[in-house]
């Protein structure tokens, strides 16, 4: 019993003790890393873990940032991947004073670090690339600097993103700017003047004016609220297999009435057979529709326009082509972007917003397809989109399936769907993905692959005999533009 009261009284002072002694070490260790000022002693101020389990330089290797850290002496002491990546391995100074000379001076990040600041940060130009350079300075209680941090982040697409924001709103401020002058001119006129003191036909021409340039606002606004669609991926697209002859066909039937008040003599001509296409029905047929309006807008009265159907390795192609003005080569690069317009008149006759073309690229996109243009001035413009076969994608989704993979994309989903579809008609019990396996993914494969064309060939009216010769001419040219 004494042992153990003895024990039990040197536990209750050794214990203390002990305490006392690793406090006291505590203290000891963070006075004299404060005092040594290192940015290398900061890692052991406020560990996250034991050091030895965690590699510091590694984590700060890791970083996208760029990381440059001079220590109380001016000396550099740690630099990251990324800061060499950004500033290069001969842009970073050894000393402080030479990164702040080179860095710091002009854009006034020095200025206010004198000044008391202990953080400023401004943009750097560095060739092609836009850089914010932040400066930190860390200090003890007794405000002794012992660090300098300078973080670096490469804001190249922010900037070039929010420079597009600015020339879209300054370009749509224009566009609505002009017709809303027009209607205002002819309708304060109208207002002024009474419908007494005009004639009938003068009012009617006002108020034409009026009526078109409202039509031209409500276009630009249908354009940009289908993009702002695009751009937040909340655009409603039915997906399905189509007859592509049918649509352009049809499309072209409905755009003769504008052909014919400039003369203009508009064909289609189906090359070969074509296999349905995997696309959204509205989409295709405003691309379709955007392309011809475009060719007749910009052609010559008593001119050409033809429209071309045909087939290249598994994919359709629609080929518009145009005897019109042309487009000089230093355009061909822009003329999808939007806003951008051409106008090889030398005039604004022909108006528009400068979307047409952005949105068909936009949509042909979405649909995995490619769009390519030909021109030369004086000559005219050819323009020729290609579009995968349904079964081509069809195909591409039960391989992402075969190989594990999840269907992220609309028209993966929207394929998944119609595979279903086809495999519950041909009697395959498929009512999901998951009854999709690897013993029945070859008889969804064979079941796709059927030669299946949704409609015999149609060759127009009085265009037999030169078949042969379009086919040759129609193919010819689309392997220049691919």
């Amino acid at each position: 019993m004494l042992k153990t009261l003895g024990a039990a009284n040197a536990t209750i002072i050794i214990v203390p003790i002990l305490v006392i002694v690793i406090v006291a070490l505590g203290v000891y260790l963070l006075i004299s890393l404060r005092q040594k000022g290192t940015p290398k002693a900061l890692n052991y101020v406020y560990p996250s873990e034991p050091r030895p389990t965690l590699n510091h330089e590694a984590v700060f290797a890791s970083l996208d940032i760029g990381i440059v850290v001079y220590g109380a002496d001016g000396k550099r002491q740690l630099t990251n991947r990324a800061a060499f990546e950004l500033l290069g391995h001969d842009g970073i100074p050894e000393q402080l004073d030479q990164f702040m000379t080179s860095y710091c001076e002009a854009n006034g990040i020095l200025a206010r670090l004198i000044l008391g600041k202990n953080e400023a940060s401004d943009v750097l130009e560095i060739g092609n690339r836009v850089i914010r350079l932040t400066a930190r300075e860390s200090r003890t209680q007794q405000n002794r600097r012992i660090a300098t941090v300078f973080i670096l982040q490469d804001i190249t697409k922010q900037e070039l993103q929010e420079q597009k924001r600015k020339e879209f709103v300054a370009n749509v401020s224009h566009e609505l700017k002009t017709p809303l002058t027009t209607i205002i001119t002819y309708s304060e006129s109208l207002v002024d003047w009474g419908l007494a003191e005009k004639t009938a036909e003068g009012v009617r021409n006002d108020v034409k004016r009026i009526h078109d340039d409202a039509i031209r606002m409500q276009n630009l606004v249908t354009d940009l609220l289908l993009l702002s669609s695009i751009d937040s991926r909340a655009l409603q697209m039915r997906m399905e297999s189509l007859d592509l002859n049918y649509l352009v066909r049809q499309t072209v039937d409905h755009m003769q009435l504008a052909a014919a008040e400039k003369n203009i003599q508009l064909t289609c001509t189906s090359v070969s057979i074509v296999q349905p296409v995997f696309g959204d029905r509205p989409s295709i047929e405003r691309i379709i529709n955007n392309l011809i309006s475009n060719a007749i807008k910009y052609s010559d009265v008593d001119t050409e326009v033809k429209v071309y159907i045909g087939t290249i390795h598994n994919e359709a192609y629609v080929k518009v082509t145009d005897q019109g003005y042309g487009i000089e080569g230093k355009h061909l690069f822009k003329i999808f972007d939007r806003f951008y317009r051409v106008d090889m008149t030398g005039s604004r006759i022909y108006g528009g917003t400068g979307l047409g073309l952005a949105l068909v690229k936009e949509l042909v996109d979405m649909h995995n397809g490619q769009i390519s243009v030909k021109s030369a001035v004086g000559r005219g413009t050819t323009f020729t989109v290609l579009l995968p076969f349904a079964k081509t994608i069809h195909n591409k989704t039960l391989d992402a399936l075969d190989h594990g993979g999840v269907l992220k994309s609309m028209l993966q989903i929207a394929s998944l769907n119609e595979i279903i579809q086809l495999a519950s008609e041909a009697g395959l019990p498929i009512s999901s993905a998951e009854d999709i396996t690897a013993t029945n993914i070859n008889d969804l494969k064979k079941l796709i692959n059927e030669e299946t064309v949704s409609q015999e060939e149609i060759v127009i009216e009085g265009e037999a005999e030169d078949r042969s010769r379009q086919e040759s001419e129609a193919n010819g040219d689309h392997s220049e533009d691919a």
